[in-house]
């Protein structure tokens, strides 16, 4: 598994450790309805190189939401 990419507040690349992604509930498992969360724990998984799971939330987000 790749260890991700992110960037900092003030632009600085930086590895992403894989707890970025924390594994309690979160607002997407409270509100599967809210796409806005979907898309930033989408993102949140990409920066850790959880790419299928990004994809998924991604997805689920722009089905939500597609504008």
């Amino acid at each position: 598994m790749s260890s991700g990419r992110w960037t900092t507040s003030t632009g600085r690349s930086r590895s992403a450790p894989p707890s970025a992604v924390p594994a309690g509930p979160a607002a997407p498992d409270l509100d599967p309805t809210y796409s806005w969360a979907l898309s930033q724990r989408g993102r949140a998984h990409c920066a850790v190189g959880r790419y299928d799971q990004a994809v998924a939330d991604f997805t689920a987000a722009l089905d939500l939401d597609p504008q």
